[in-house]
């Protein structure tokens, strides 16, 4: 069972919310200039409609299918229901399991192309909205859109993830802040739910790499 290094379930598990941690190797570059991933900002909001639009065009068998995994209240209950069971993965892969092959750009400084997201300090991050953030927390967007898409309370939805989290010993605020910009992504768009953390506070922003286009959403299946 795979999952990601922020503690979720997710690609080739049976995750409701994303989390279970894994080895991610960490590149060794210099960091005298650090830059973020790639800005993300225009490939969320395509990712969003490719999401609303696959889902719209389902049968009411398959959004029911879609959706009835992530309506139990307890996420552990639920991730051992369908392991194995049914596919479970819900990842916007290219921020997540593929990061490194598409946000991460080890250009030549001596050149003047930047190392975006090449650093230690700057691995596993992608630009939104000029900030710079851990690319698993921006994952949960996704798992915002499914809940409401699937007519999903909020406070389910928030629960799931607390409880998730709190069974992998790990805070569970900002994947629920991330996971609340994407619940009301129809009606408010997409925003920050908080600056840049201190973390990633000298990652400076990767203007000029973009990724426009969709992130590849594994969900709806």
């Amino acid at each position: 069972m795979k999952s990601d290094p922020s503690g979720n379930f997710s690609m080739f598990a049976a995750p409701i919310i994303s989390g279970v941690l894994a080895a991610h190797a960490i590149p060794t570059f210099s960091s005298k200039r650090c830059y973020c991933g790639k800005d993300v900002t225009k490939a969320l909001d395509a990712t969003y409609q490719n999401v609303v639009s696959r889902f719209n065009n389902l049968s009411n068998f398959s959004k029911t299918y879609n959706c009835g995994m992530f309506k139990n209240a307890n996420p552990l209950t639920a991730a051992l229901a369908w392991v194995g069971a049914a596919p479970a993965a819900w990842d916007m892969t290219f921020i997540t399991w593929e990061w490194a092959k598409h946000m991460r750009v080890s250009g030549d400084i001596a050149v003047g192309m930047k190392k975006c997201g090449a650093s230690k300090e700057c691995h596993e991050t992608v630009g939104v909205n000029k900030g710079c953030y851990y690319s698993w927390n921006v994952n949960y967007l996704l798992y915002g859109w499914i809940n409401d898409l699937c007519g999903i309370s909020y406070e389910v939805m928030a629960e799931n993830i607390r409880l998730w989290k709190t069974a992998k010993g790990e805070g569970s605020d900002r994947p629920r802040l991330w996971a609340t910009v994407g619940y009301t992504y129809g009606t408010s768009g997409l925003r920050t739910p908080y600056p840049t953390p201190t973390k990633y506070k000298n990652c400076k922003e990767c203007s000029e790499y973009k990724a426009n286009k969709t992130l590849n959403s594994t969900w709806p299946f």
